[in-house]
């Protein structure tokens, strides 16, 4: 069975070594549970969202003819919650990199440009820079005002991602398969623990990112009963546990292990369920080639 996993960075999984991010370790397991054919692809890509897994997807992802297709996704959506209404619908908010407004590329204009002689003035335009941009290992996050709460337009368009991420597995013959994202944000979250995580890319305050996050879940877990899809619950074991996680979302060694447990026990009741009935398509067939872009 080959089994596409995708999401952003927190299933790319950037903290764990080569050959130990948590997908990978599904493989591992899946194959001391008795399953050594499993293929678990990591199609993970750093900010992607589900409106990026989706378009993802249908261009390139079912060229992999996968048999499970799983969906880890909540963080990055989150970013643009604050951003999305009626009046200003998810299309509005993204737009294409322009490298001529990127400040430290290019000069924003002739007297900027001869100021830039001076050593001193360009030390001093870089620390202006950085602290408009707040460059990261996400992106350039932009400060500004927090807030608490979103427009519901905003979890119903994330809503819609899911369910058509699920419909597209189905047209292509692949199970689809929801996993909630655990993340280190609570009620709870210590003092300590809030300093490792970066409020300025989502601008929501901790208060609103705990209802974001409690939003997505319940989105998930309603978007798997309506397709009567499989759910891991991963959100549920991993919430708030800081050995668990590196920052907001990304985890340690330690959450990769429990989350590629979860979602390992999970495929092999799957497999195990399935293993009557006839296969999809006889092992290997259409698959001599990869599609460039997809990290195992």
């Amino acid at each position: 069975s080959r089994v596409v996993i995708l999401g952003g960075s927190a299933v790319f999984d950037p903290a764990a070594t080569e050959g130990m991010d948590w997908p990978h370790r599904v493989e591992e397991r899946l194959g001391e549970m008795g399953h050594p054919e499993a293929e678990v692809l990591n199609a993970g890509v750093p900010g992607h969202a589900t409106f990026d897994s989706l378009g993802r997807f249908y261009s390139q992802i079912w060229t992999l003819e996968p048999d499970y297709v799983l969906v880890y996704e909540a963080w990055n959506d989150i970013k643009s919650f604050t951003e999305i209404s009626r009046e200003r619908p998810l299309l509005w908010t993204i737009g294409p990199y322009d490298p001529r407004a990127d400040p430290f590329q290019n000069y924003m204009n002739w007297v900027d440009r001869l100021m830039c002689l001076s050593q001193t003035y360009v030390k001093l335009r870089n620390r202006y820079f950085m602290s408009r941009l707040l460059p990261g290992p996400e992106g350039a996050a932009r400060p500004g005002e927090r807030h608490d709460v979103f427009d519901d337009l905003a979890m119903r368009q994330y809503h819609l991602n899911l369910a058509l991420l699920v419909d597209g597995a189905r047209n292509i013959g692949a199970v689809p398969v929801l996993v909630t994202q655990g993340t280190l944000i609570t009620p709870a979250t210590t003092e300590s623990d809030r300093r490792r995580v970066n409020y300025h890319y989502q601008r929501l305050s901790h208060e609103g990112l705990v209802r974001a996050f409690r939003a997505c879940r319940e989105e998930v877990l309603r978007v798997a009963r309506e397709k009567e899809v499989g759910v891991v619950d991963a959100a549920a074991v991993l919430d708030g546990r800081g050995e668990l996680f590196t920052d907001h979302v990304h985890l340690s060694p330690e959450g990769g292990q429990v989350l590629s447990d979860l979602v390992a026990d999970y495929l092999d009741r799957e497999f195990d369920g399935r293993s009557a009935s006839r296969p999809r398509r006889p092992p290997g067939e259409g698959r001599e080639e990869k599609v460039h872009g997809t990290a195992h």
